[in-house]
């Protein structure tokens, strides 16, 4: 917020700005005074900023503008409307160490009760390398969402074990 009130400030306050109505204008007056009519405001070199934007190109600019908008606002809605029916879901829960040659992940996953889901597991070292994956087959059962903790064995020592993606067989 901090910074949105610094960018503001310096931006209004810039003496650069080019236009009329950007133009510093002295404080008014006290009520019952008349303002002092000041000659010497500053004025901008000729032709160095060019010509203000017309009013065409202003309009074109907030059409593009609002163009990007709703081409923003549908893809949000058409990814959040894809992920609601996705298939599949699944949460990582968490995870044990087992010593330099395995690590245990425990996840939920979120399913039709009568399908099959298929899981890709992996462990990943400290440098983020994949030093183990396994493929786990979640088969039908009587809830939604099942809780699961599966074994991956690795290559070397692990510091952690997630899920990578977990699809529908067949």
């Amino acid at each position: 917020m901090g910074l949105l009130v610094w960018f503001v400030v310096v931006v209004r306050d810039n003496p650069l700005r080019v236009g009329e109505r950007h133009v510093r204008r002295p404080p008014p007056s006290p009520p019952g005074r008349k303002a002092a009519v000041t000659q010497n405001q500053p004025s901008l070199p000729e032709g160095r900023y060019g010509p203000p934007p017309s009013a065409g190109r202003r309009r074109a600019l907030l059409a593009v503008a609002a163009v990007g908008v709703v081409l923003a606002l549908a893809w949000v809605v058409w990814a959040g409307l894809g992920q609601a029916r996705a298939d599949v879901r699944w949460s990582d829960v968490g995870f044990v160490i087992q010593g330099d040659t395995a690590v245990a992940v425990t996840y939920d996953v979120g399913k039709d009760p009568g399908r099959t889901a298929v899981c890709s597991l992996r462990a990943l070292a400290r440098d983020k390398t994949a030093v183990g994956i396994a493929e786990v087959t979640v088969g039908p059962s009587s809830a939604r969402v099942t809780r699961r903790t599966d074994v991956v064995r690795t290559s070397a020592k692990a510091v952690t074990g997630t899920v990578r993606e977990c699809r529908l067989a067949g």
